[in-house]
């Protein structure tokens, strides 16, 4: 504050030393200035000046924080509503155009002591101030240098200009934080209560919240990972669970036979399992066909007073020819995908695969990241996207950034279904990626559209509910399941931004192309299924964009 003071003072001492021979006509301006002042307050004593009160007041008006409706006084018309207005308050009025006045002085004596001397050291101190906060900022960038934008991909990324603080025209207002400006009302978010229901889905039942998670979570503070499986998948959790550590909604396909094995399943990693992760956060929601029934449904009074043998091995259910299997019962993976979409209590969701593990400490990074300046000049839908790897069986899938480099380094790590579907998972500018400096948090490498050489792209995302469903009629083994969803994005013109230092990673194995007579079988008729029936629908219900395909 001193050091403040001192250069001040020091200023006023040049612009007196400059104006020379103008200072008697200074002295006689403020003396005019108070007399005015003064005749505005014996005016606004004894009623309003008309030619000064009306715009004094407005002044002072513009300058009075928010004040209340009063509901007894509100019109009829419902988009029409009336204020109270302030009384006029004559020193607050008198402070208010002090104030303004001796601004204005300060800018006519700048001006004048700068045109005869140049820049005074008081502004030169403070340009170089600029400077140095300039510099500031770009050594805090964590991506300072310019991203390599490849030939064919149709993604660009705008830069955040910067200004000086010293700018004649003043600086544009600060960028809006991508929370403010594409998720206005997340901080009004309200967490649905989570009710157990049982209800007909078409040919199927739908057990939504069958066993809850122990823990819950704040609707705009936390991220569901909405997934599915069947019960063999289950071990899944562990990892999935110690790196997420938020709400999980988890779809569990069980036909017959396979309800009470999947039961057995969950109550053994809820019980028996060293952390109590998965008891925390997954809630399950059972699904089964109409023509598959199971023996018996326990109730949840039932579930609660169940015993579980934690001297058993978890692969005694898990080990085993599923019914499902046996009797060659279709995989309904998007009806299970919406159901626990749906059932998820939190703004935000992440639909992804229980298989896929993400980088740590994703959650609170996020949030972090949403808090920044959204440099994207365009206000259309946004999602964020995800790079998706796969590793080596003998790898630990890696938790961070750097140790996903250093998998990639040694060729133990590649891109997600790298060698089965190339141009299904790989992200725009992934060079980029890889080559980015490795900084704490989130941040957005890039922003993606499914266009051009990505037309084909079918990313795992961060969203919301509000992003289009999946087609309930394609199944697992046709393949093919998410390309739908994928062109509605594409045709409503979603943005996909890219996050660096998140990722998701495969459980290890690396995917090679392989024969399945299986799949094959029931691959064809979905594609005729999708280019016949769906993909004309779609273009009736949702319209078409040059580039989107299905």
């Amino acid at each position: 504050m001193m050091n403040e003071e001192v250069i001040t003072k020091t200023g006023y001492r040049q612009w007196w030393s400059v104006m020379g021979p103008n200072r008697f006509m200074l002295m006689w301006l403020f003396v005019l200035v108070n007399v005015l002042l003064v005749t505005y307050v014996c005016l606004n004593s004894f009623g309003s000046s008309p030619i000064v009160g009306p715009q004094i007041k407005s002044s002072w008006l513009q300058q009075q924080p928010l004040v209340k409706h009063d509901s007894a006084n509100i019109s009829n018309d419902a988009h029409i509503s009336t204020t109270e207005v302030p009384k006029q308050n004559p020193i607050e009025s008198l402070k208010s155009i002090a104030s303004t006045h001796i601004e204005y002085l300060k800018t006519m004596l700048y001006n004048a002591s700068n045109k005869e001397t140049g820049k005074s050291e008081l502004t030169k101190e403070n340009d170089n101030e600029d400077q140095k906060i300039v510099r500031d900022d770009l050594a805090d960038d964590p991506h300072p240098h310019e991203l390599q934008q490849e030939t064919q991909e149709n993604t660009t990324v705008t830069e955040q200009p910067a200004f000086s603080a010293m700018s004649t025209v003043g600086p544009d207002p600060p960028l809006d934080s991508l929370e403010k400006k594409m998720y206005p009302d997340l901080k009004g978010c309200h967490r649905n209560p989570q009710l157990y229901d049982q209800s007909q889905h078409g040919q199927y039942w739908v057990l939504e919240n069958y066993i809850l998670a122990a823990k819950s979570f704040s609707c705009s503070k936390s991220i569901t990972y909405t997934t599915h499986a069947d019960y063999t998948y289950l071990a899944n959790l562990v990892p999935l669970t110690a790196r997420w550590r938020g709400p999980i909604s988890l779809g569990i396909y069980a036909p017959g036979e396979d309800f009470e094995n999947a039961l057995s399943t969950i109550m053994y990693l809820r019980e028996c399992s060293r952390s109590k992760n998965i008891k925390n956060f997954v809630t399950f929601h059972f699904i089964y066909h109409t023509d598959h029934m199971p023996k018996q449904i326990p109730s949840q009074y039932m579930l609660w007073n169940r015993e579980t043998n934690c001297s058993m091995d978890l692969h005694t259910w898990t080990n085993v020819t599923t019914y499902r299997r046996r009797k060659e019962i279709m995989y309904p993976l998007n009806i299970v995908r919406n159901v626990a979409r749906r059932a998820a209590t939190t703004y935000f969701v992440c639909a992804s695969d229980i298989e896929l593990y993400p980088s740590v400490n994703f959650i609170p990074e996020f949030f972090k990241m949403l808090k920044k300046p959204d440099i994207s000049n365009t206000t259309v839908p946004k999602v964020f996207a995800f790079a998706v790897f796969e590793v080596n069986k003998t790898e630990s899938p890696p938790e961070t950034k750097p140790e996903l480099l250093k998998l990639l380094a040694k060729n133990a790590a590649v891109s997600y279904h790298k060698y089965v579907c190339n141009f299904c998972h790989k992200i725009p500018h992934y060079k980029d990626w890889v080559k980015a400096p490795v900084n704490p948090g989130i941040s957005i490498l890039a922003a993606g559209k499914r266009l051009g050489a990505f037309k084909k792209w079918a990313p795992f995302y961060v969203g919301t509910n509000k992003e289009p469903i999946y087609d309930e009629r394609l199944s697992w083994e046709g393949k093919s399941d998410k390309v739908t969803q994928m062109f509605i994005l594409c045709v409503r013109d979603y943005e996909f931004l890219i996050m660096d230092n998140a990722f998701l990673v495969h459980r290890p194995g690396i995917k090679y192309p392989h024969w399945d007579p299986y799949t094959y079988k029931n691959m064809i008729p979905q594609h005729r299924l999708i280019w016949k029936h769906i993909r004309p629908e779609y273009k009736v219900l949702f319209g078409s964009r040059t580039g989107c395909v299905i």
